[in-house]
């Protein structure tokens, strides 16, 4: 016979003493139980802290951050383009420029009424299956559609479209040639309209005149807004021409479907198994709150609500999770002798779970409850784990994670906690030290039969009988922003393996935001007469797939002067410092190609090529084999040859062997590379900083050699 020390309300997993002067909950003496030594295999997990590049490539497509709600860096959640379910949304979005022309994505794919489509900041593609493309969305069209006229002149200072029989008793042709004559009141909006080499297809046809704003002009289009300003503004300057943000006005209109619009996950999970256990369920409801209006909420119901909420992250991220329950229902339901210990009883429902991680083989167990105590004014979030496993340091490194990502998501809804903290198990028991558990973070002993084999953390989001935490609670908000944290902590509780940045894409950033009436850009056009073309001091290429930015001044933040496409040959004006993009490179070139001049950061430029005769413009050609500025030494021999593995992602060479330098080129899987020495640099696995100087297509540089099968 077992020792038993119920109440009438244990709480299942946990006490919920919460903080030392809360004593009462110190009946339920079944999790407060000393343990013996248990060992078990563990294979231990570590991964950085960092939240890694901004954007990505991914299995078949790419993944970008920087539209995520959050500042460039700091959250690991954004939006995956991809060609998934026979849906080549990613190839779409290169075929219209990439980032370049469309902006980041805004939204995840989803469906809208009746079509795959997916939001970005300049439009929105809608898959045409019948055309086998994606067409962009008109979208002030269906902002008219949809009553928004009134609020786009309010907030976004959009002109009203042109009454219904503008053309009435037109034919098409007729409708397209009046329609772009409305272009004519304005040559700088025109200019700037038809300097896109498709504009119909990018912007549709105007659908009202040009409107005088007062301190801009301004014209509205099927799928964008042109605006002049009339004066200096933080994003343009005087006489300049400013297109307005397509997706992002849709967004900010409510236009799209809402559950389309939440950040994900990177779908880097690898398959990895996490048990997600909603605390409670069918007669033990754990805690509640009773408001004035007669709401009540049950915890059993709010972990349920949260702990759906994470799984369903986690799925869309590659991880399988697995739920202890999925319905308000006992786990160990119908009641058996799970322990071997008679009688049947809440032991038995917690070994249940414990049992159910087990069995999954999981790596990682998280059990979500929300607290509560007699002391009312008691508040903010804990999470425990137990300080006497073999993997004892994963678990507190998993409960911080938890913890750190719990306060950030509930501060970025404005409600900050001014107490927030990890405790072991013993801690929270108000134990005088180890020895005393909680039933699913304990080692093995009297009452813990067979204890959980992997790090494990029990998190209480916040006190449900503090009365400002509960008010915070009924809104989903709370709930939402508690299970993507959840959701983070655990995706970066693992090494997932992110390939190193691309720093050809590092913005544009999001429109800047303009106050009322003005309406914030997607990039500036200039439509002032070009100077005098300034003399190259050599030549350069670009050497990423995905292109690059030329930018208005050194920096991310300056505005997109155009996109250069991969192996474009630009004349090199100066070379300047500007910001670091790359941790501790700051070089950035002044550059020119097709007779624009701007900045590029140069770890995606390959310099060294001379200028032969002066660049001509607008479109100078390209040499097919440009002459090295300096005479070339004789290749060096290579000792060995080597082959890049088959990973669906190819490699990079860069400039030394570390992931943050430059990347020199990209190789494919299969590409054979000469060795020329092994080096040791950064290790990019743990323990393995082996790296090869290679030689690819007459070029060299360093390749990490995890990757190279010789």
């Amino acid at each position: 016979m077992k020792q038993r020390s119920f109440t009438a309300h244990f709480r299942l997993s946990s006490l919920r003493t919460a903080r030392p002067e809360s004593k009462g909950m110190l009946l339920l003496l079944v999790l407060l139980m000393l343990s013996s030594t248990f060992v078990t295999m563990h294979w231990p997990i570590r991964s950085a802290d960092a939240v890694g590049p901004l954007d990505f490539d991914i299995p078949n497509g790419h993944f970008y951050t920087q539209a995520n709600g959050s500042p460039a860096g700091t959250d690991t959640l954004g939006y995956a383009v991809t060609n998934d379910s026979g849906v080549p949304l990613w190839n779409e979005f290169q075929r219209y420029g990439g980032f370049a022309s469309l902006g980041y994505p805004v939204s995840r794919r989803m469906t809208w009424d009746g079509f795959t489509v997916q939001a970005f900041q300049k439009g929105i593609l809608q898959w045409r299956p019948e055309a086998g493309q994606a067409w962009m969305v008109n979208v002030f069209d269906l902002l008219h559609d949809r009553g928004k006229d009134s609020w786009l002149q309010t907030v976004r200072s959009t002109p009203a479209p042109l009454p219904p029989d503008f053309d009435k008793g037109k034919q098409w042709p007729d409708i397209v040639r009046e329609r772009l004559a409305l272009l004519n009141d304005n040559a700088a909006i025109k200019n700037a309209y038809f300097a896109n080499a498709d504009p119909t297809t990018f912007y549709g046809l105007p659908v009202s005149r040009v409107v005088d704003n007062g301190n801009h002009f301004a014209i509205r289009l099927q799928r964008a807004v042109f605006q002049q300003w009339k004066v200096d503004v933080p994003w343009a300057k005087a006489g300049q021409v400013t297109v307005a943000n397509g997706g992002d006005i849709a967004k900010e209109a409510g236009l799209l479907p809402a559950d389309g619009l939440t950040p994900d996950l990177p779908p880097l999970g690898g398959g990895r198994v996490v048990v997600i256990d909603p605390g409670h369920g069918g007669n033990e409801v754990g805690t509640s709150s009773k408001f004035s209006d007669g709401t009540i909420l049950r915890e059993k119901d709010l972990n349920l609500r949260v702990a759906l909420k994470v799984a369903d992250l986690l799925t869309r991220a590659a991880f399988k999770p697995v739920l202890t329950r999925t319905t308000d229902r006992a786990v160990n339901s119908p009641p058996q002798l799970v322990t071997g210990h008679p009688p049947i009883g809440l032991d038995d429902e917690l070994q249940a779970r414990v049992d159910i991680a087990n069995n999954a083989n999981a790596q990682l167990f998280l059990s979500i409850h929300f607290n509560g105590n007699t002391n009312s004014k008691l508040h903010g979030s804990e999470v425990y784990y137990s300080e006497e496993r073999p993997y004892s340091s994963d678990s507190k490194r998993f409960a911080s994670l938890l913890l750190d990502n719990v306060k950030r998501g509930l501060a970025s809804i404005g409600y900050g906690t001014d107490y927030a903290v990890v405790k072991t198990d013993w801690q929270a028991l108000g134990g005088p030290g180890p020895g005393q558990h909680f039933y699913l973070l304990g080692p093995v002993s009297n009452i813990i039969v067979r204890p959980s084999l992997m790090p494990a953390a029990l998190a209480e989001g916040l006190f449900m009988t503090n009365p400002t935490d509960a008010l915070a609670l009924r809104d989903e908000r709370t709930l939402d922003v508690i299970a993507r944290a959840y959701a983070t902590a655990i995706y970066r509780y693992f090494p997932v393996s992110i390939p190193a940045p691309s720093p050809s894409a590092p913005s544009p950033s999001p429109s800047p935001p303009a106050p009322p009436p003005q309406v914030p850009p997607a990039r500036t056009i200039s439509t002032a007469p070009p100077a005098e073309p300034a003399p190259a001091i050599g030549q350069g290429r670009v050497i990423n797939a995905t292109g690059a930015l030329m930018r208005a001044q050194p920096s991310t933040t300056a505005e997109v002067v155009q996109g250069l496409p991969n192996d474009a040959t630009l004349d090199i004006l100066q070379a300047v410092e500007g910001q670091s993009v790359n941790a501790g490179d700051p070089r950035w070139y002044r550059a020119r190609y097709n007779g624009v001049e701007g900045f590029v950061y140069a770890a995606v430029v390959q310099e060294g090529f001379p200028v032969s005769a002066p660049a001509p413009s607008p479109s100078p050609p390209a040499p097919s084999k440009p002459a090295p500025a300096n005479p070339v030494p004789a290749p060096v021999t290579a000792i060995g040859q080597g082959t890049i593995a088959s990973s669906g992602k190819g490699a990079r060479m860069r400039a030394e062997p570390n992931i943050s330098a430059p990347v020199v080129q990209a190789m494919p899987d299969g590409a054979s590379l000469d060795i020329l020495q092994s080096v040791t640099g950064q290790a990019v696995d743990p323990g393995d900083g082996r790296w090869y100087r290679a030689r690819y297509n007459g070029i060299e540089g360093f390749v990490y050699a995890a990757v190279v099968e010789t």
